[in-house]
């Protein structure tokens, strides 16, 4: 079983730390990652919501979760959607394909969708 961080402080959503990068093996993290997909396409909106999030605090690593995090930015919960555009912006510029995505989630109707869709968008076109 991976080892969490030291620190009890909240992680984004206010859940304990994620184990960090380090602590997991390669296939480890590879399997992770593949679970967490999975875990966007469960019928309780919350677990979809915990992947989304789960994906986005492994950041680059989880560029493989591209796909389905787009699909996610279609999801009926407005919490599964923010999270996916929190996610895809912290994968960054191995997020490109999500772009189309993206600029279709500023239209979203809740702002804070669309704030983190314009966050994702710059982080995955940092300025030079």
């Amino acid at each position: 079983m991976p080892s969490f961080s030291s620190s009890n402080e909240p992680g984004p959503r206010g859940s304990p730390q994620e184990p960090n990068n380090q602590q997991l093996s390669s296939q480890q993290q590879q399997l992770r990652i593949a679970s967490l997909i999975e875990g966007l396409t469960n019928s309780n909106w919350d677990a979809r919501d915990a992947a989304a999030s789960a994906l986005g605090n492994i950041g680059p690593d989880a560029r493989e979760a591209v796909p389905a995090l787009v699909t996610a930015l279609n999801d009926s919960k407005r919490d599964v959607r923010y999270e996916a555009a929190w996610a895809l912006g912290n994968i960054g510029p191995d997020a490109r394909d999500a772009v189309p995505a993206l600029v279709t989630a500023l239209n979203d109707p809740d702002a804070a969708i669309r704030r983190n869709a314009a966050e994702a968008l710059s982080k995955i076109f940092p300025k030079a």
